[in-house]
């Protein structure tokens, strides 16, 4: 008895541990296997994989764990989806069918909905495409320009008639006509011929005006302010251009956090139109902070702060202060505090009042300066590209070029065009920066006359998804005075970031009196294949090259080095952490070590 008592517990104890386990196993793996099949006979490869792309049932089912409702939801949305695919490929008379555990989704009541989902069969019959056959839209306004594929035997891709519809709509309203509208369209698909017949008749309606632009959301910024730097111009034609560059204009500002305009419906009988504006303010202050280290420049930290809305106007203030080449192996210490304040719509609407003030102590390897600077200019957006500013400018330097000491007072009238299409500020992967800087300069003491340009071209070119080439060229010279009338910050050093890495900080320059300084001269050029290897991780090979010469013009009296090496970048929060080491191109073969935030250009 003891023994069968004992057989018997022990069987009771695995029969409870083994349902347990069903339990638990039924618990963690799904209810039945959700199986989606696909299939588009006669569909051609790459229109195949647009339907599968648009069917949101596969992405559910690829992805697994999603349940019965969800999936069916997702197979009813998906005629509609899959329609379209058709549509934009000029299939007219194609055939969808969706059936949900072999039942058609049509004949599955909306009001419950099944407790598993086993199977989603979608069956498509793409259909012959269908050419454009009788075609209209009108009136047209003068000069609009309309997609040259919306003609009689033409492909009926459905995008080619959107376009054209857009492109009616978008040329009245640049004529002011702001409420141009569709008012009928007759499309009708005839499947004897394959033909797709559209006719649509727009309706202009009245050439209006604009009218008050209307605020809302600005708990701190000043209504009239607001008015001024928009710029929107009250009373004047309507233009779709006019309320974008108004919205540009705000943003620009950064005391707007967000900025949305609207336009209002006209009142009946009235040739205006009335715009809203609705504003998120941006947080009144901002502080932050910066590093860059490099083996030979030592460390550089620096800081700011900034105030957005200074007077309920945008208006801009900002302290900057930095303390660079600690721990530096070629000078000492480098100090600097600078203000600058912004007053956006000045004078006129995109006209940027504009002054700065700078107290710099320079020890480097050329020279050991002390520099005052305050500037007073305008800067005017004159597109959404290019960018124009002009200002005068008071400097003070008082230099030691070891041997020799030289005091310099400077006025100038420095003018700067700056022209900017990139796609991306901080990693752009397209487009071209380009700034041109000409500045005549009256001097004073120890300095003289003269002119100095500077230009500074950036080019950045996508090779696929993954590879980004990136170029820079610069050029500057001074022409007028000599080295020795010229203040260090307007000569020019290479070696270090910011020309060329690999080579020492600030190395190449030339001889003047005995002591080693800056040239009048200097053509540098940078190339970098930047790879992606995964969303956070990048690398990049580099090649640096620069020339300073003693003389005005370029590769004359002078010398030139260059620098290569590669880099890596991880993608943060606050931009990407760089660093990248250089080699030189002959010279000194020791490595130079480069950490920052952002690109290097």
């Amino acid at each position: 008895m003891p023994l069968l008592q004992s057989i018997l517990r022990s069987c009771q104890t695995a029969f409870i541990l083994s349902g347990w386990i069903v339990l638990v196993l039924g618990t963690a793996m799904p209810a039945s296997a959700q199986q989606v099949t696909f299939e588009a006979p006669g569909a051609s490869e790459a229109l195949s994989s647009d339907l599968r792309a648009a069917s949101e049932a596969i992405r559910l089912a690829q992805a697994g764990g999603a349940d019965p409702q969800d999936l069916l939801v997702a197979a009813r949305a998906d005629f509609a989806r899959l329609l379209d695919v058709l549509y934009r490929d000029g299939r007219y008379g194609g055939q969808i069918a969706i059936e949900v555990n072999g039942s058609p989704i049509g004949s599955l009541s909306p009001f419950t909905t099944p407790s598993q989902i086993s199977s989603i069969q979608i069956r498509i019959a793409p259909g012959p495409q269908f050419l454009l056959g009788k075609v209209r839209i009108a009136p047209l306004a003068s000069g609009t320009v309309i997609p040259k594929e919306f003609a009689p035997g033409s492909h009926a891709f459905s995008g080619i008639v959107q376009d054209t519809t857009t492109a009616a709509i978008v040329a009245w309203r640049d004529l002011g006509f702001a409420q141009a509208r569709v008012a009928r369209q007759d499309i009708v698909a005839n499947h004897m011929r394959a033909e797709l017949d559209v006719v649509i008749d727009l309706d202009p309606g009245r050439r209006l005006s604009f009218g008050t632009l209307v605020i809302a959301g600005n708990d701190r910024a000043s209504p009239q302010r607001i008015r001024e730097i928009a710029g929107l111009p009250e009373g004047a034609v309507f233009s779709p251009q006019a309320i974008q560059t108004a919205a540009d204009r705000l943003r620009t500002t950064g005391a707007f956090s967000s900025v949305s305009l609207r336009e209002q419906t006209p009142d009946p009988g009235t040739d205006t139109l009335d715009v809203a504006v609705q504003l998120t303010e941006a947080p009144l202050r901002r502080l932050g902070a910066g590093a860059e280290i490099a083996s030979d420049e030592g460390l550089n930290l620096s800081a700011f702060w900034m105030h957005r809305n200074l007077f309920g106007g945008a208006e801009r203030l900002r302290f900057d202060g930095e303390i660079s080449e600690i721990g530096g192996t070629l000078s000492g210490l480098d100090y600097r505090i600078a203000g600058a304040f912004r007053r956006p719509g000045t004078f006129a609407p995109g006209t940027d009042l504009v002054t700065r003030t700078e107290l710099e102590r320079d020890d480097g390897p050329a020279a050991l300066s002390d520099r005052f600077s305050l500037y007073l200019g305008l800067e005017r957006k004159l597109s959404s590209d290019l960018t124009a500013e002009i200002g005068l400018e008071y400097l003070a330097e008082d230099i030691n070029r070891r041997p020799g000491q030289s005091s310099y007072r400077i006025l100038s009238l420095p003018a700067v065009l700056g022209f900017d299409t990139r796609d991306d500020v901080f990693a752009p992967t397209d487009g071209t920066l380009a700034q041109l800087e000409l500045r005549p300069y009256l001097g004073m003491k120890d300095a003289g006359d003269g002119l100095r340009a500077y230009t500074d071209f950036r080019a950045y070119r996508a090779l696929g998804s993954r590879l980004v080439l990136a170029g820079r060229l610069q050029w500057g010279a001074v022409f007028g005075s000599s080295i020795a009338q010229t203040p260090s910050d307007y000569l020019f050093l290479s070696g270090g970031s910011g020309t060329v890495r690999g080579q020492p900080f600030g190395s190449l320059g030339t001889v003047a009196a005995g002591s080693f300084t800056g040239g009048r001269s200097f053509f540098g050029g940078s190339l970098e294949a930047r790879l992606s290897v995964t969303d956070t991780i990048g690398l990049v090979a580099f090649y640096d090259q620069a020339f300073v010469g003693a003389d005005s013009l370029p590769f004359g009296n002078g010398a030139s080095h260059s620098g290569y090496g590669m880099g890596l970048r991880y993608q943060t929060a606050i931009g990407a952490l760089r660093l990248d080491v250089g080699l030189p191109s002959g010279g000194e073969t020791r490595p130079k070590l480069y950490l920052g935030i952002g690109q290097a250009f």
